[in-house]
């Protein structure tokens, strides 16, 4: 955590983090933690002086515990994330009209599943589709760095996807530069994958992606 903090810390951050513990209607429960998870890391990046946003509803026992956070959430829904990232598009402006090398760090807990070949993540009435991604985050800031990070079932194809054949895409040979990847759940093993620990079943080692 350590490092962490000093590597945010020398550049001005901003961030987008968002937790949704609803299910994609296809059977699967409710979550009970990813808007915890949210909370947990909306704290740690203001902690180390990130101008951060959180996209999350609470549940009655969350409520309890960051009660102190209810003022600042946003409703995890596809119109908020774009409008967060508008936001942060406008302070990666400024900031590189100012000479500085911003960083951003979007972070998502919540469920993830795949359709025709495209990994998704869930939201608030919607989905933030692997395109979205790619379009409003990765390829859409022109941040020094972006840092993305997935925690939820089938991460690995909201930043990676299958090729011909349903040969996995190499993750790191098509990621843009600067542009920074964790998955929870890697290709070989897209079975539910926690990186808190709560549920990780044998094989499903998180996946990380980075091209400097």
């Amino acid at each position: 955590m350590t490092a962490l903090l000093a590597l945010i810390l020398a550049s001005p951050a901003f961030g987008v983090i968002v937790g949704h513990n609803g299910a994609l209607g296809d059977g699967r429960a409710d979550l009970r933690y990813a808007d915890d998870d949210a909370a947990r890391m909306y704290e740690l990046l203001q902690a180390g002086g990130v101008d951060a946003q959180l996209l999350t509803t609470f549940d009655a026992v969350s409520q309890e515990v960051f009660g102190s956070l209810l003022a600042q959430t946003r409703p995890p829904t596809l119109a908020e994330v774009e409008r967060a990232v508008a936001k942060v598009r406008d302070q990666v402006d400024a900031a590189v009209a100012k000479g500085e090398q911003p960083e951003v760090y979007f972070f998502y807990s919540g469920h993830g599943d795949v359709e025709d070949g495209e990994g998704f993540v869930g939201l608030d009435g919607g989905r933030l589709r692997r395109r979205d991604l790619y379009r409003l985050v990765i390829d859409g800031l022109p941040a020094h760095r972006v840092h993305v990070i997935v925690d939820a079932c089938k991460s690995y194809f909201l930043v990676g996807g299958r090729g011909p054949g349903g040969r996995v895409t190499p993750y790191a040979g098509a990621f843009p530069r600067r542009r920074r990847a964790w998955a929870s759940c890697s290709p070989r093993a897209p079975t539910p994958s926690r990186m808190s620990g709560r549920r990780c079943p044998a094989g499903s080692s998180p996946m990380r992606c980075a091209r400097a």
